[in-house]
């Protein structure tokens, strides 16, 4: 169980300055409860302004109440070798890291950080920021130093945002075991391309749980998508199409004369236990506004979980296909070998980022938005029970230096020590730097599909394996292995190893 620590952040009414309370209101220790005063400086609006102009150059949100400084007074971290774009990013994110972490609320996140550090667990920190006017800001890049990762990608903390104004949370019986997804997708400019999305979309998530079970609605009407939702027993909808902000939650456009509204969604979306939305629209996690002022809780995100929908999943701007399809097939693979929500968008968020770099806006855009009282699950945990004592004997292969051979009777453990975080001991010892403490298991198991070995990927940067000639980058997944398949652990550069099957034929 991770510990969790909630933060709250809520303007106060002053008439000198801009002043917002900030408290604990969750804390697994009794002395992480704490409070303190913040003033909202002109200096962090004008890095906000700066931040949007270079990676959102279709917004302009303010802090109501604040004047602005000119963007030539913008201080940013003196590095001529680094591009502009990343000393912005790098210096909001430690700004807006020194505003909210500071005094005894500062104290209290290390103190929670140390416990659950000491539990093997990730901290769950979840922000409930009850100011429309800073729902906007990208939270998820605070960092306490340009040497150390974003709050959002730290390997210690489960990130997401929470509303405290919410319905009853409602979660099926017992835990589903497989995915039931309904994917629709609403109006776009070319209905023959959508029917090629569904398609790719379908085969990503069936490429992550090969039980998961995937219906596709093509710009449905609505009497179709609540017979669909009723009928169905999903546990995750995606949503990919046209819509815009209203104050009801936003307007999803099934077809270009036929619109659904957040509530109107929720409702149906409650009534059936969905656990999980995914929205691949560029407003779904953005309040409305009106006459230049933010609506309190008008996004489709907080909507949702005001009526008591457990997840909700959208993005703060505009994502490309390609950007959407990366994301979508690292959080699928992490969700479908029972990692929480929370996780699973922690390590998509970390695949985007190694893909589309820091300075680029990409892994920003998604916003994971959590009821207050879920834990994140939506799957069942597989439990490795199909190890067995009398599988067939192979071998791990060091092919270069001293060329180790390590014999592997159902299951190896792999990491950079002998001994790994969890008190496991490790079978092969890669001391490369780039090697997670806990890295990889080799397991056999057994299914209705056969008997096989497969790699399972626990890592911070991942596994490399060759498929057909091509190395190909896995984290967080499992890969079923072949007599011959080559692996390198944790970077491309790393050594190469091969697994071996004693008699290649029993496959």
């Amino acid at each position: 169980m991770n510990p969790n620590l909630t933060i709250v952040i809520s303007r106060l009414n002053s008439s000198d300055n801009v002043i917002f309370a900030v408290w604990v209101i969750d804390s697994p220790l009794p002395e992480g409860f704490t409070h303190h005063h913040l003033a909202w400086s002109p200096e962090l609006t004008t890095i906000w302004l700066a931040w949007q102009e270079m990676f959102s150059p279709g917004q302009r949100y303010n802090i109501t109440g604040v004047e602005n400084t000119p963007f030539e007074e913008l201080n940013l971290l003196p590095n001529h070798k680094t591009p502009y774009s990343t000393r912005l990013m790098q210096q909001f994110g430690v700004n807006l890291w020194e505003w909210l972490w500071s005094g005894d609320i500062r104290r209290s996140l290390e103190q929670n950080q140390s416990f659950a550090l000491g539990l093997q667990a990730s901290l769950r920190i979840r922000l409930d920021i009850r100011d429309p006017d800073l729902i906007p800001i990208p939270w998820e890049i605070m960092l306490p130093s340009t040497s150390r990762p974003a709050i959002s990608v730290n390997q210690q903390i489960l990130f997401s945002r929470i509303s405290s104004d919410v319905g009853i949370l409602r979660l099926k019986d017992k835990i589903p075991e497989k995915l039931k997804i309904l994917l629709v997708l609403g109006e776009k400019e070319t209905f023959s391309l959508q029917e090629d999305e569904a398609e790719i979309l379908k085969n990503i998530f069936q490429a992550a749980s090969s039980t998961a079970e995937i219906d596709i609605l093509l710009q449905p009407s609505t009497k179709k998508l609540i017979r669909t939702l009723d009928n169905g027993d999903y546990n995750l909808f995606f949503y990919g199409g046209h819509g815009e902000k209203t104050p009801e939650g936003g307007l999803l456009y099934l077809r270009s004369d036929t619109t659904i509204n957040g509530i109107e969604l929720a409702q149906v979306l409650v009534r059936n236990q969905v656990t999980l939305t995914v929205f691949n629209a560029c407003w779904s996690a953005q309040p409305d506004q009106e006459e230049g002022v933010m609506i309190e809780r008008s996004s489709l995100a907080e909507v949702l979980l005001h009526y008591g929908i457990p997840a909700v999943l959208g993005m703060r701007d505009t994502i490309t296909n390609e950007e959407a399809l990366t994301f979508i097939e690292a959080f699928s693979g992490a969700i479908a070998i029972g990692k929480t929500i929370d996780e699973g968008v922690r390590i998509a968020r970390q695949q985007l980022l190694t893909i589309y770099k820091f300075n680029q806006p990409t892994w920003t855009l998604p916003i994971l938005y959590l009821h207050p009282q879920f834990d994140g699950v939506i799957l069942k945990p597989p439990v490795e029970t199909t190890i067995l004592p009398s599988a067939p004997l192979a071998y791990l292969c060091l092919l270069e230096g001293e060329r180790t051979t390590w014999k592997i009777q159902g299951l190896i453990r792999i990491g950079r020590h002998p001994v790994g975080r969890s008190g496991e001991t490790n079978d092969v010892v890669i001391t490369e730097p780039w090697i997670s403490s806990e890295h990889a298991l080799i397991i056999h198991r057994e299914n209705d599909d056969g008997s096989h070995y497969v790699l399972k990927d626990i890592s911070r940067y991942g596994t490399y394996v060759n498929i057909s000639g091509e190395w190909e980058l896995f984290h967080h997944q499992d890969i079923p292995l072949q007599h011959g398949t080559k692996i390198r652990f944790g970077a491309i550069n790393g050594q190469i190893l091969e697994f071996r099957l004693e008699n290649p034929n029993i496959y």
